[in-house]
């Protein structure tokens, strides 16, 4: 996937490098995002081995990649960093006794309007996961449901 995407990944990381730097050489930061490493590292395994592989096919430091992923987690640790104005996207819920209905708007930053389409088997479940170019499959993807409609 790093290979097949590769463009639009190296595209998505150059445009967020600069802030991601930033936040990546402060102290604070840091010790923030080595306790997500490691909290994804311990419950999900299987998608940081994915993320390796997209980081590898793309020629872009796994670090890096992650952070991407992870920005807006990591924005908390900066006050600085974090938002001034409204968050990227907008949802909304509708359910009545029978269904569910999740409407997403993806209206974010210009360089993460790249999105596709994937589906993903988390143990048992599949999911169905709409992603940003070099992000989690189903981790931090744009929005995501499983096999169960949830």
């Amino acid at each position: 996937m790093g290979q097949a995407y590769q463009a639009a990944i190296r595209e998505r990381v150059a445009a967020h490098a600069p802030q991601l730097e930033q936040l990546l050489n402060e102290q604070r930061c840091q010790e923030h995002f080595g306790k997500l490493l490691a909290t994804h590292q311990r419950l999900v395994p299987e998608l940081l081995e994915e993320l390796r592989g997209i980081s590898s096919g793309s020629g872009v430091e796994f670090r890096l990649l992650l952070g991407v992923s992870l920005q807006e987690e990591l924005g908390y640790c900066n006050a600085s960093a974090r938002r001034k104005g409204p968050d990227h996207c907008s949802d909304y819920m509708l359910c009545n006794s029978q269904h569910c209905f999740d409407v997403h708007n993806e209206d974010g930053d210009l360089p993460d309007r790249k999105l596709f389409v994937a589906q993903v088997q988390l143990g048992a479940l599949n999911f169905t996961a709409v992603n940003y170019a070099g992000d989690l499959l189903g981790g931090m993807s744009a929005l995501a449901f499983n096999s169960q409609g949830l």
